[in-house]
Formats: structure tokens, C-alpha cells, sequence
């Protein structure tokens, strides 16, 4: 119950530093890298930490 709590206020600040900057030439982007394993999932996770940091986007 804990991840989808985390999950849903992400989402939604997300959204809303969206709105806030939606006058901006700032774009706000959220981005789901898949399932890692980690602490915060008792490391059940299917990949590494390592694995999911190399399958985001370069933005730089």
C-alpha cells in the first residue's frame, strides 16, 4: 500500500509542476524506468539499479 500511495503523490506533483510551469519553456517529464530491485521493494525487483539508470534518456 505504500508504493501506490508514493506512486499517486508523485503523479500528481508532477502534474501540477506541469501546470506551474506551463508558461515557462520548461517541459516536465515523469518516467517510469520499470521494476529494479531495491530496498524500497525489498529488492524483489527484476534488474538492477545500474540497469534502470542506463534505460532512461540522456535529456543533457
Amino acid at each position: 500500500m505504500l508504493y501506490n500511495s508514493s506512486k499517486a503523490a508523485l503523479n500528481m506533483y508532477t502534474i501540477n509542476l506541469a501546470y506551474e510551469l506551463r508558461d515557462t519553456p520548461f517541459k516536465v517529464n515523469a518516467v517510469c524506468p520499470g521494476f529494479f530491485a531495491t530496498d524500497f521493494n525489498n529488492y524483489r525487483g527484476t534488474g538492477t539499479v545500474q540497469e534502470g539508470g542506463a534505460a532512461l534518456p540522456n535529456t543533457q
